[in-house]
């Protein structure tokens, strides 16, 4: 039976003496008064579900809350997130684990994975509220700026993907004869073939030879897309006649069948007959389909997705919005003030962000929303006297916005927000929002260590 939380605290789990623990107190304290996140995480939890009240116990939705937050304060993987918390006596008290209770790495995935992206922020949310009435951020003056957060994925060559549906395509019908000793379908491509044809293509001395290496890899893949279908009709069938589960096959198998043909149309326009492809219609990856690919200026390209982040004068992220495609910055800007006046019930009263949110009509806008004073680093036709008071305010407020490269480097570098480890887009979506929540969650605690010194 899966229950909230438990209602008398351990009584063995106790906090031992060390620096670490001071701040987690603190968050255990600020957790406890939000205890409606509790209630989001829980709803997760049972979802699809008729009710919580039969079945083993499991983990109760506060320590999948807990364990979620200290997983990605501490960039711990599962694995770690176990040991923890069976040795760590610090996580098993933030934790609220029972005296002896431990959990495998696989219990602890699965619970966390079901936290949704949307809770996550709820939850976020919640913190910054606690945040402004702890007169921890007020919310007045804001600082805004966007980034890029990369998909787990290797670097996207045409070849690379090619060979990934022959490997993927192998290693699929590989297990299912492992698992089915009479299923003898074969695939018509070898992987030894293939990758031997991938080396080729990245050692090629010229364009001829190179585009001669593809047109072989090419003709590979086209055969693997002819035998695909028979092959899943075959594997229909053998769901049909036995109880072992197929489903997860097919459904890997159906992946390369819907992409194979748009990965072999794309790689023939660009490297046969030397055409573009536009970067909304590009395959970059068969595992993380939603990948975006990101290309400002002369900046390396990235893959993964745009992330806008609100930050306060506390520290804290108030706001993170993840977005598709790539979208100018300008063109976010006054969704994010209105995300603000959701937030607090009123615009800030200063606003600073960088050059690429610039536009006479960002200006405007906001001003008319009631903000009083709004910076960008590039003046966008403007006078400094029609975005702010005075050059003092402006050069304050544009020394205040270099402050959120900092805070995102900390993001990246401290709490795993470089690339996004989970699977899918919701897996995506979830990561990130429980990194700004665990990363918020260990800002505000420092800030009561600071008041009560």
């Amino acid at each position: 039976m899966r229950s909230l939380f438990n209602p008398q605290p351990p009584l063995f789990s106790q906090w031992p003496n060390h620096q670490y623990d001071g701040q987690l107190k603190n968050a255990d304290k600020i957790l406890d008064r939000n205890l409606q996140s509790i209630q989001l995480v829980y709803d997760d939890l049972l979802a699809g579900k008729e009710s919580g009240t039969s079945g083993a116990n499991g983990m109760t939705a506060e320590q999948v809350l807990r364990a979620g937050l200290i997983k990605q304060q501490n960039c711990w993987s599962y694995q770690e997130l176990a040991i923890n918390c069976a040795d760590s006596g610090m996580t098993r008290a933030f934790v609220r684990l029972d005296d002896g209770q431990t959990f495998r790495k696989s219990c602890l995935q699965e619970n966390i994975s079901k936290i949704r992206g949307e809770t996550w922020y709820k939850i976020n949310e919640l913190l910054v509220l606690d945040a402004k009435e702890s007169d921890i951020e007020a919310g007045r003056t804001v600082r805004i700026d966007a980034t890029v957060i990369e998909a787990n994925i290797h670097y996207p060559t045409d070849s690379s993907l090619l060979f990934d549906c022959i490997k993927v395509a192998n290693r699929v019908l590989k297990s299912i004869r492992e698992e089915h000793r009479g299923f003898r379908v074969y695939s018509p491509v070898k992987v030894s073939s293939a990758k031997k044809l991938v080396l080729k293509i990245i050692n090629a001395k010229n364009s001829d030879e190179r585009k001669g290496y593809y047109r072989k890899l090419l003709r590979m893949a086209k055969e693997l897309e002819v035998r695909l279908p028979n092959i899943i009709g075959k594997l229909i069938a053998l769901a049909t006649k036995t109880p072992a589960d197929l489903e997860r096959h097919i459904k890997d198998i159906k992946n390369v069948v819907e992409l194979l043909p748009l990965i072999i149309g794309q790689t023939e326009k660009r490297i046969i007959q030397g055409k573009e492809v536009p970067p909304e219609e590009k395959i970059v990856s068969i595992f993380e389909v939603h990948t975006d690919i990101i290309s400002k200026g002369k900046r390396e390209t990235e893959f993964g997705h745009k992330v806008f982040l609100t930050a306060g004068k506390s520290g804290l992220i108030l706001d993170c919005q993840l977005v598709q495609g790539n979208p100018g910055d300008s063109e976010y800007f006054m969704d994010l003030i209105e995300r603000q006046k959701q937030l607090y019930g009123r615009a800030p009263r200063q606003t600073t962000a960088d050059g690429g949110f610039a536009s006479e009509e960002n200006v405007l806008d906001a001003k008319i929303a009631g903000v009083t004073d709004v910076c960008f680093s590039k003046r966008c036709g403007m006078t400094i006297e029609e975005m702010v008071k005075s050059q003092w305010v402006f050069e304050k407020l544009r020394n205040f916005r270099a402050g959120i490269e900092g805070l995102i480097s900390v993001l990246k570098r401290a709490f795993g927000l470089d690339r996004a480890m989970w699977k899918g887009v919701s897996g995506f979506a979830s990561y990130v929002h429980s990194a700004v929540a665990a990363y918020n969650l260990a800002v505000m605690s420092r800030h009561m260590a600071a008041a009560d010194d």
